[in-house]
């Protein structure tokens, strides 16, 4: 099965934002935001994906979303503290593992496939940074989706 381009999915606005029109002043790198890790559910019906910001004090941090490819529609995983990386989805697509935080918790977390419930599994060990956006982790769920290899 041929997947549409992930950008068509996700670009939603054609429009430059006001402080575009203007000349780009390094200020200017505090707002911009990028798109990555983008995981396709294994029945093709939303899109796991990390939006990657740098506007506060500290360094850039991810945070996890999903798109509903039908409505169009995507919702964060947790709340606006809650962080996301390297999301991996389960092979009967009803969970979503991924390196994050929320609640005072760091490390690997699962949720369902519609994110709710996000569950603390085990401890994120060896980083440097208190922002989890590359910590270099390796996720595989195992074929019945019974179990998760974390590897670090």
């Amino acid at each position: 099965m041929i997947r549409p381009i992930l950008t068509a999915c996700i670009v939603v606005s054609l429009s430059l934002p006001a402080w575009a029109q203007t000349r780009i002043q390094s200020s200017d790198y505090f707002k911009l935001r990028s798109v990555g890790a983008a995981q396709w559910s294994p029945d093709g019906t939303r899109i796991a994906y990390t939006v990657t910001s740098n506007d506060g004090p500290g360094g850039p941090y991810s945070q996890l979303w999903l798109l509903d490819v039908a409505t169009g529609r995507s919702t964060r995983v947790g709340d606006e503290s809650s962080r996301g990386s390297q999301p991996l989805w389960s092979p009967d697509g009803r969970s979503l593992a991924y390196i994050g935080s929320a609640g005072g918790k760091s490390g690997l977390f699962i949720s369902a496939a519609d994110g709710s419930a996000p569950a603390w599994k085990a401890d994120v060990l060896g980083t440097n940074s208190s922002a989890l956006t590359n910590t270099a982790r390796t996720l595989s769920w195992a074929p019945d989706s019974k179990t998760l290899a974390y590897v670090h």
